[in-house]
């Protein structure tokens, strides 16, 4: 088993087990799902058709991608974190990962979280609208 963390769109923190890559799907409520590398240390599940079946925005996931990739990324619905080692194996999400994520006061922090991913959006646009 690996273990790995859930944050759902209401910004709960969760350990979760899943066996191999066909956990992933149920375990985040969605039928595919596609993979946001989160720089050197782990892998963000999501759901591949999130977007089009109108699920909510997920904040916290929308943060840490956006964080990682450099530009700003939108991602709904329920998110799955587990580590990878290099060869594109998940394994174990990194225990730093779980403990900052498990020790981060997400719900005082929710205001300046999403004005800060606002802005990185509407920057974004922005640049691209002219």
């Amino acid at each position: 088993m690996t273990r790995a963390i859930r944050i759902t769109v209401d910004s709960k923190v969760e350990d979760v087990e899943i066996s191999d890559w066909t956990g992933i799907a149920p375990s985040i409520g969605a039928d595919w799902f596609d993979i946001v590398r989160l720089k050197e240390y782990a892998d963000m599940y999501v759901d591949d058709t999130g977007l089009l079946t109108d699920r909510p925005v997920n904040m916290i996931a929308s943060c840490l991608a956006t964080e990682s990739a450099g530009f700003p990324r939108l991602i709904v619905g329920d998110v799955l974190i587990a580590g990878h080692d290099g060869n594109g194996n998940t394994v174990d999400v990194p225990e730093w990962v779980v403990s900052y994520l498990k020790s981060f006061d997400i719900e005082s922090e929710r205001e300046k979280i999403r004005c800060a991913l606002v802005e990185k959006l509407v920057a974004a646009m922005a640049g691209r609208v002219k």
